[in-house]
């Protein structure tokens, strides 16, 4: 689905949801920050923290802050896994 901003440009939304606090680490692919970079002027992270949402049942509203831009500059990343293929 696409997404867009008031003028009608387009935007790239990722969305990370975490049951703990707003300083808690998340994890984002590859991918995301690839994107990221590469489209920093349409790119937005929204972080949705302290959720607390149960199947079923009406959650209440989850605080939430967002990043615009290339991820490297907005977030401390650290490499956390790696793919390993056979030489």
């Amino acid at each position: 689905m696409l997404s867009f901003d008031p003028g009608g440009r387009e935007r790239h939304i990722e969305v990370k949801t975490s049951r703990h606090g707003a300083g808690t680490p998340f994890f984002v692919t590859d991918n995301e920050v690839r994107v990221s970079e590469r489209s920093p002027e349409t790119y937005w992270l929204y972080r949705l923290y302290d959720f607390r949402g149960h199947p079923g049942r009406v959650a209440r509203p989850s605080p939430a802050y967002r990043l615009q831009g290339d991820l490297q500059r907005n977030l401390d990343l650290r490499p956390v896994s790696y793919r390993a293929l056979p030489a």
